[in-house]
């Protein structure tokens, strides 16, 4: 066994230590402690005050090879065989001391949870315990499922809780992950299954944001390169792959922010900061390695409210009541002008295409239109009547806006050449479904309805006098809640209330063609936009935060090639013996 020096740039081995006979199967720190717990035939408890010479301060014998440390470093779990695992209380001064059992745990693979009352144990069962030791004299068996985990190694640690404690990844079949959501531990869920390995996966790890897991497997044998006249012998290489998730699902979203409400416009106008939240928080998203929080807005309800950023990224907008800030700052927004609040509540606020019109709802259902050129001088414009809360949209630079009518059926089209007095100019009907949502294409010219029955239909408002419809899609299984159009390119964003979101071709004969399911039961989905440039897209829901994809296909595959080693023309040969050679990314 080794310690390493990580301080610095090259690490420095510090000291190595033989513990017992045969490899070590696991390693834990004790907390804070200067103790580290090494499990294999025996558990030795290992003194590291003075790192470059370890001292053992405890050794037990007949241990099976499974152990790991509770978060306080106070408890110790070892796989003691004869299907037992044993809880032994870790002095400061590194002596074990017996305090419970879990019986009928046949294991070589256990866990503590972040919350040192709940431990995960494996075995040749192929089966996964979650044990309640709130009371380690009296542990108590929570639930039991099949995890499917095939024979558990001796050097390794196969399965590990996510920081938050609500996911716990493990090793199952012959090459893959499983990820259960253990939020309940009376009822642990399924959900993703990672694969990708070529081997048994040995050793997995969240990260301290629980946002990725690694896991190691040794993938596949090569031989060693020729050294003059020797050849070295053939070896196994090990691999590392590293797996964006977002809760107890995998996902190949490229950021989260903890925030999960958002506006149709929560990005700035270079995409580089978007607002989310309650209450509402600026995050740099762009530019950075990770989201960076830079400033707070006060909100002015319990229930916090949407906030938009006008199309020039120099203004914030909120409603209901109608409130901005100078975002000039972003870390530091100042308060500008704003209405008087007759009732506080969360209610959609929208900018005009040039940033001299926005349109709110208010708590009477309607939509009014606002003059706000001045945004410290706001002025009422005219009202669309019989317009109703939680679907509208500008129809690009027409001076035209779709609003959803009272009776949640039907879309009224509104002429504002003349914003002081709107006019009717055409009504859509999506009945007998109601309508949910809106968007128009960013030309204007074609608006798409998402409706209750889970369709989305494309209407060519070209003519806003003689509307009529393209095409419906009828993908998703409920409720279509969430419309989002790409701002430069034929792509469209849905989601439903189910919490799938896909995307959508726009145009062509078809006027909707599905390209993608990008998400998956994403519980209570809040929003759902495109950032200005189009190259990202943001899904907000609540317990998964603002997830965000990009969606420049081209700079992913530059970056996936950066990263992919090139095929070479032996393997090309080995796997498309049929096509002449054309490597990727050439």
């Amino acid at each position: 066994m080794y310690l390493w020096d990580l301080t610095r740039k090259v690490p420095k081995l510090l000291s190595t230590t033989a513990t017992a006979e045969g490899d070590p199967s696991s390693l834990a720190f004790a907390g804070r402690a200067p103790l580290l717990v090494v499990a294999s035939s025996r558990i030795t408890v290992l003194d590291i005050r003075d790192p470059s010479r370890p001292k053992v301060a405890e050794a037990l014998a007949d241990f099976a090879s499974g152990a790991d440390v509770s978060p306080d470093g106070k408890l110790v779990a070892a796989s003691a065989g004869n299907d037992t695992v044993r809880l032994m209380r870790l002095s400061s001064a590194g002596k074990l001391s017996a305090v419970g059992t879990l019986r009928d745990a046949p294991s070589a693979v256990v866990a503590f949870a972040p919350s040192g009352h709940l431990v995960a144990t494996a075995g040749q069962d192929h089966t996964v315990r979650l044990w309640d030791i709130a009371e380690p004299r009296r542990p108590r068996l929570r639930a039991l499922f099949n995890g499917q985990s095939g024979v558990p190694l001796v050097n390794g640690r196969p399965m590990a809780f996510a920081p938050d404690g609500r996911t716990l990844a493990t090793a199952v079949g012959a090459s893959a992950i499983q990820l259960w959501d253990v939020s309940d531990p009376f009822h642990p869920k399924q959900s993703s299954r990672l694969s990708g390995h070529t081997a048994l996966v040995d050793s997995l790890a969240f990260t301290p944001d629980g946002r990725t897991l690694a896991s190691t497997a040794l993938d596949g044998e090569v031989a060693e390169v020729e050294e003059g006249r020797r050849r070295g012998s053939t070896h196994t290489q090990g691999a590392v792959r590293l797996w964006n998730l977002h809760g107890a699902a995998a996902s190949s979203a490229s950021a989260a922010i903890p925030g999960s409400v958002i506006s149709p416009q929560p990005f700035d106008r270079e995409g580089q900061i978007i607002v989310a939240g309650q209450p509402a928080t600026l995050w740099q998203v762009g530019g950075a390695s990770e989201p960076r929080r830079l400033g707070t807005l006060t909100s002015t309800g319990q229930g916090g409210q949407y906030i938009s950023f006008s199309p020039d990224g120099h203004t914030l907008a909120s409603g209901y009541p109608l409130r901005f800030w100078d975002a000039s700052t972003p870390s530091r927004p100042r308060p500008l002008a704003g209405t008087r609040a007759v009732e506080d509540g969360m209610y959609p606020v929208t900018y005009g295409p040039d940033g001299s019109l926005l349109a709110m709802v208010g708590p009477s259902g309607a939509i009014r239109l606002w003059q706000v050129s001045d945004p410290g001088h706001p002025r009422a414009l005219g009202t669309l009547t019989g317009s109703r809360t939680g679907a509208f949209a500008f129809a690009g630079d027409r001076n035209l806006v779709a609003a959803k009518r009272a009776d949640d059926k039907s879309v009224q089209l509104w002429d504002i050449k003349n914003p002081n007095a709107p006019a009717k100019s055409d009504v859509i009907t999506a009945a007998p479904a109601t309508v949910e949502s809106l968007a128009a294409s960013p030309d204007g010219r074609t608006l798409y309805l998402g409706d209750s029955r889970g369709s989305v239909t494309a209407c060519d408002i070209s003519e806003p006098r003689r509307t009529r419809q393209l095409g419906v899609a009828t993908r998703h299984s409920d409720a279509v809640t969430q419309l989002a159009a790409h701002p430069t390119q034929n792509l469209l964003a849905s989601a439903d209330r189910k919490g799938d979101v896909r995307l959508w071709a726009t145009g062509g004969p078809a006027a909707l063609r599905e390209t993608a399911l990008l998400a998956t039961d994403f519980p209570l989905l809040d929003g759902l936009a495109f950032s200005p440039d189009g190259g990202t897209i943001a899904v907000a829901s609540a317990g998964y935060g603002t997830q965000l994809w990009r969606t420049d296909v081209d700079t992913i595959l530059r970056e996936l090639c950066a990263q992919s080693v090139p095929i070479t023309e032996p393997e090309w040969k080995q796997y498309l013996p049929d096509r002449p050679y054309d490597p990727p990314c050439a």
